[in-house]
C-alpha cells in the first residue's frame, strides 16, 4: 500500500482574489486592471471591477453581487484547508453582535385531524458573538506577476488560502480551549485516550440534531489510527 500527500484541488472562484490583484498590479489602475481581466477572458472578475466603479461606499461593494461572488469563492476554498472552515458546513450559526442564543428549542408535535396544534416556547439567553479577522498577506512586483504562468498563480493562491485558513484556526482553537471545561488525562497511553474520549462522550448533552467533531493534526491521527496495543503516547510523538 502507497500512501501520498495530494495537491489541494483548485475550487473554481478560488484563485479570483489573487486574479484580480495581478490584474491591478499589471494594469495599474482600474481601467487598466479591467482591460487585463478581460484580456484574461475572466469575467467574474471583471464585474468585480465594474462593481468597484459603481459603488458609492465600500459597504455598498461589499453588498454587490460581483463582490460577493469573489468572497464566497474563496471562503468556499478554506473548507477543504482548515478545521473552521469545514465546520461551518455543519453548526448552527447566529448573526454577528446579537443576543440570540437558543437555551429552550421549538418543540414539535402531532396531533389528531380537528385537534388544536399546541405551541412550544422558544427561549434565548443573552450571549453574544463579536466579529473577528483572519487574514494573509502576499506581497508581489508587477514584474513578477507578469512573469507567473497558471500554475504558479495557483500556487500563490493556495499559499494565501493555506495561511488565512491556519490563521483562522489558530484564532478558533484558542477561543475555544479558553473557553472549553478542561479535564486531565487519565494516561498517557492509547487505552487511556480511548477512556478520556468515552468519558467526554457520556457528558455531552448531544441530541438527534448533534453533530461530532475530533479535531486533531494529521501526523498524530496517523500515528494513533496506526499503533497497535496500548503504546505511550509520547512514544508516538502525540502531546
Amino acid at each position: 500500500m502507497t500512501l501520498a500527500s495530494l495537491p489541494a484541488r483548485e475550487i473554481p472562484g478560488a484563485g479570483d482574489f489573487v486574479m484580480m490583484a495581478r490584474a491591478f498590479a499589471i494594469g495599474g489602475d482600474v481601467i487598466g486592471a479591467m482591460d487585463y481581466a478581460q484580456h484574461r477572458r475572466h469575467e467574474r472578475v471583471v464585474s468585480a471591477i465594474k462593481a468597484t466603479l459603481t459603488a458609492a461606499s465600500a459597504s455598498e461593494l461589499a453588498e454587490s453581487a460581483a463582490w460577493q461572488s469573489l468572497v464566497n469563492g474563496f471562503t468556499e476554498s478554506l473548507r477543504s484547508m482548515g478545521a473552521f472552515d469545514a465546520l461551518l458546513t455543519q453548526v448552527r450559526r447566529s448573526p454577528l453582535n446579537r443576543r440570540v442564543g437558543v437555551i429552550a428549542a421549538v418543540a414539535g408535535a402531532s396531533v389528531g385531524e380537528g385537534h388544536a396544534k399546541p405551541i412550544s416556547r422558544l427561549s434565548f439567553n443573552g450571549a453574544s458573538m463579536s466579529a473577528r479577522k483572519a487574514s494573509a498577506l502576499v506581497v508581489c512586483t508587477a514584474e513578477l506577476w507578469r512573469g507567473l504562468d497558471a500554475q504558479s498563480q495557483t500556487l500563490v493562491s493556495n499559499e494565501l488560502r493555506f495561511a488565512t485558513a491556519a490563521a483562522t484556526d489558530a484564532e478558533f482553537l484558542t477561543e475555544l480551549m479558553t473557553n472549553a471545561e478542561m479535564r486531565a488525562a487519565s494516561g498517557v497511553n492509547l487505552a487511556a485516550l480511548r477512556a478520556d474520549l468515552a468519558a467526554a462522550l457520556a457528558v455531552m448533552p448531544l441530541n438527534a440534531r448533534s453533530r461530532l467533531f475530533l479535531i486533531v493534526d494529521p501526523q498524530s491521527a496517523i500515528r494513533v489510527a496506526l499503533a497497535g496495543g496500548d503504546v505511550a503516547l509520547a512514544d508516538l510523538g502525540v502531546n
